[in-house]
């Protein structure tokens, strides 16, 4: 950097024909550009320009250094542009991570308009279930739901994703429609792999936490699957509310018991560092909190 300086120290006094016009033109001393070039000269171990009291004149080697200096210097002075673009319109890629059922949904509203307001950037999402090392695959901004684990990661709270317990009508129709935590033990419930109890969900009423105890004939890992057998009348189901919210109002779905409340998890966005985030980072950050503040009602549809 400081040989950098130098160059540009040079071509100044070049350009204003004096070491005192270069001084006026870079706002400082002139034993300090005196300095910088004799500095620069020693470390080539040439001279590059002859003085006199009222003007310089290049050497032979100082003009060819010159022409050299000149190029560096308006390369720098391109990069300089190039970062402020970057940073005024955002462009490049965007690699984002989350949960299956939440990136096919939520995510994939969210990033089809945020795309189509920064044509220059572009996105790749890689969606798992299974947990993503962001540094490790390059990820720019993961969305995980809580509780997380310690990490060296940034983590900016979205809001909470509420859960819904429902069937399908025809199921209703044959097997009963439950109205209270104990009815649920009589029926086929879809047990989650990913609840902290699958056989046993945790309601809250009026009279406080009513535990249900709950068993069924299919287990799964994922809301996906536990969505669609819902569908197909497969049973009871512990749901996203965002994941059923059409269901519910087109009917497909029935929410059950809407006088008890569910536990809820914190939905992330987790990113390597607070400083330095790439353009369309911190400019998709910006937008999906736009989208989450000061509630979430998308995640509840």
């Amino acid at each position: 950097m400081d040989d950098l300086n130098e160059l540009s120290f040079f071509a100044k006094v070049v350009e204003a024909g004096s070491f005192t016009g270069a001084a006026r033109a870079l706002r400082v001393p002139k034993a300090t550009v005196s300095r910088k070039v004799a500095s620069l000269e020693t470390r080539l171990g040439a001279r590059l320009l002859h003085r006199t009291t009222r003007r310089i004149r290049l050497t032979e080697l100082g003009e060819a250094y010159y022409r050299r200096c000149a190029e560096i210097m308006l390369s720098v002075e391109d990069a300089q542009m190039l970062a402020a673009g970057f940073l005024s319109a955002p462009r490049g890629r965007l690699r984002l991570s989350a949960p299956v059922a939440f990136g096919s949904t939520i995510l994939a509203d969210w990033l089809t308009e945020f795309l189509a307001a920064t044509p220059e950037v572009e996105a790749e999402v890689l969606l798992s279930n299974q947990y993503v090392d962001l540094l490790a695959e390059g990820i720019d901004v993961a969305f995980r739901a809580g509780p997380l684990q310690e990490s060296s990661l940034v983590a900016r709270k979205l809001g909470p994703v509420p859960y819904v317990i429902c069937a399908a009508p025809h199921y209703l129709e044959q097997q009963g429609t439950p109205h209270q935590p104990s009815d649920l033990r009589r029926h086929s419930c879809i047990g989650l792999l990913g609840l902290p109890q699958r056989d046993r969900w945790q309601l809250s009423g009026p009279g406080g936490m009513e535990p249900a105890e709950v068993a069924g004939r299919m287990v799964c890992d994922d809301v996906l699957f536990a969505r669609r057998a819902a569908l197909r009348g497969a049973g009871v189901a512990y749901l996203p509310g965002f994941l059923v919210a059409d269901d519910l109002r087109s009917g497909s779905l029935v929410q059950l018991m809407k006088s008890f409340s569910l536990p809820q998890r914190d939905l992330f966005a987790v990113y390597p560092s607070r400083n330095y985030l790439a353009p369309p980072v911190r400019v998709f950050l910006d937008f999906v909190v736009a989208k989450v503040t000061p509630r979430a009602p998308w995640l509840q549809g």
